[in-house]
């Protein structure tokens, strides 16, 4: 591993940094991690460069002239931090950036976590690798875990790089494309360690406030309606996970036989299922959970979720009662992330936060 680093002296030192204090254990995953994230650096084009040429077909010539536009805005209009990222475009060649890997013990509703040098722990594990996703899945199984594996189209490094913007999302929605810069800027701007669902509830805030911000500027009225459309329509969709996870939770504190256990907790992913297709064609075909409730649902699946919204609607009522002051907003998500977990959990939990 040491010859490898030191051949590849475009790794940024806290890489090698978390590769060597990993451990042996972890020294695979770490290096399909630096292999993968070298590999979108040396995809890197500068966006200003490639609309200096002519031959840009205009679909693209568009998409990133507004990749700039929103950068700027959100710099500017959100206080949001300025830096390299999304000055820069990136062709991987795939339909993803990279799959996320989530697990959760068969008879509970909480989430495993992975602990990393320098970021903390997450509820989730990435991987650029196919392989050893599939091998790290299989063994998870076999210990008794529901597994949920998702394809990623876009990750914030946090400001280790200069992130790119990918081929992966250009194809997006106008409002989708937006979103997603807006979301992991906000990561940018604050990310506590051990708290997955305080971060990306977090960022998911900043992005449904920011959209609305942006395209009110943009007096582009018909995004914002079909963003609402979408956001309506997801809102009904994460509000039925949220309940089944309470039913659920409630099932795992009863002393039932395994087999009794298991037959009940089918018939409550069944309950969902069932759910969201009374919530009718209209919802759920702008909901873009289709494919996602027709595969296998679990605990780890329906946790996946739930991680990225849980706390987003006391996200923003802290923001309206700043009356949308992101710059007080930051200071009082700042204090908030300066507490200890548990009474970060309890002050969010005040706020009307689900579990």
């Amino acid at each position: 591993m040491i010859n490898w680093l030191k051949n590849n002296p475009s790794v940024p030192f806290i890489v090698i940094l978390i590769v060597l204090a990993s451990g042996c254990a972890d020294v695979r995953y770490y290096m399909q991690t630096v292999r993968g994230q070298l590999d979108v650096v040396s995809r890197r084009q500068d966006i200003v460069e490639m609309l200096e040429d002519e031959s840009l077909p205009q679909t693209m010539r568009e998409r990133l002239n507004l990749v700039l536009a929103v950068r700027s805005f959100a710099v500017a209009s959100m206080q949001l931090p300025e830096s390299g990222s999304y000055k820069t475009y990136a062709d991987l060649e795939r339909d993803y950036a990279v799959q996320n890997l989530f697990a959760a013990p068969e008879f509970s509703t909480r989430l495993r976590s992975w602990c990393y040098p320098v970021v903390g722990c997450a509820t989730y594990r990435g991987y650029f690798n196919a392989d050893m996703l599939l091998e790290t899945a299989s063994k998870l199984r076999q210990q008794g875990y529901d597994i949920y594996t998702g394809w990623v189209a876009a990750y914030s490094t946090l400001g280790w790089f200069d992130d790119p913007i990918l081929n992966t999302v250009m194809g997006w929605p106008e409002y989708q494309l937006v979103g997603l810069i807006l979301h992991e800027l906000a990561h940018h701007r604050l990310y506590i360690e051990d708290d997955t669902v305080f971060n990306e509830s977090f960022a998911s805030a900043v992005e449904q406030s920011g959209i609305a911000l942006w395209y009110s500027a943009q007096e582009q009225q018909d995004q914002v309606r079909m963003y609402l459309e979408r956001k309506n329509s997801r809102k009904l969709v994460i509000e039925i996970i949220m309940r089944i996870r309470d039913e659920l939770a409630e099932l795992y504190q009863q002393e039932l036989a395994i087999d009794d256990m298991r037959q009940a907790k089918s018939r409550l992913m069944q309950k969902a299922k069932d759910r969201y297709a009374q919530l009718g064609d209209q919802v759920t075909s702008s909901s873009g959970f289709n494919r996602w409730f027709a595969g296998e649902l679990n605990n780890a699946k329906l946790g996946s979720v739930a991680a990225y919204n849980s706390y987003v609607d006391a996200f923003l009522s802290i923001l309206a009662a700043h009356e949308h002051d992101y710059a007080k907003f930051y200071l009082h998500v700042e204090a908030l992330g300066k507490l200890n977990q548990s009474d970060r959990k309890a002050s969010m939990e005040k706020r009307g936060r689900r579990d």
